[in-house]
């Protein structure tokens, strides 16, 4: 979630042949407003699902849940947010819920020098505006750097 920026429901929703290792992408069928995109992951990403699927038996077919439960059905956004929830409780963090992944993804991706319009493409948002939340958020990070490391203000001039 946090690599990405899915939402939990397209997470959900993902198929073993939907993880295209060759170009390190997700494709997610039929997100929010009925669009399919690309969204790609990293090498931590990457090796971990790798990991996980290589655990599955018998190994899972093209068409199966690339996350599943014990019963090989895709898991649901309530398990999903129960085991973030538990993981959440174990490492003492709190207010941790999937939604709270693809908020960390948007700031942190825009903090680390990706571009609104790159993001809007990731997200998967129709419209800039909705990104513009995640830039104001970003842009209150630069004040604070200048106020931090402020030449001027550092110098004492």
């Amino acid at each position: 979630l946090v690599d990405t920026g899915v939402r939990s429901s397209e997470l959900c929703n993902l198929k073993v042949g939907d993880f295209d290792v060759t170009r390190d992408q997700l494709r997610i069928r039929q997100g929010k407003g009925a669009k399919d995109r690309f969204v790609y992951v990293g090498q931590a990403s990457r090796k971990a699902i790798w990991k996980y699927l290589s655990t599955r038996e018998p190994a899972p077919k093209p068409q199966e849940p690339l996350f599943a439960t014990r019963t090989g059905t895709h898991i649901d956004r309530n398990a999903l947010g129960n085991l973030i929830e538990a993981c959440a409780k174990r490492a003492g963090v709190e207010h941790a819920y999937p939604h709270r992944f693809r908020h960390t993804f948007a700031i942190t991706f825009l903090r680390n020098g990706g571009t609104p319009l790159e993001l809007q493409a990731l997200l998967g948002h129709e419209k800039l505006d909705t990104v513009n939340i995640y830039v104001r958020l970003a842009q209150v990070d630069l004040q604070e750097a200048q106020k931090r490391a402020s030449p001027a203000d550092n110098w004492q001039l």
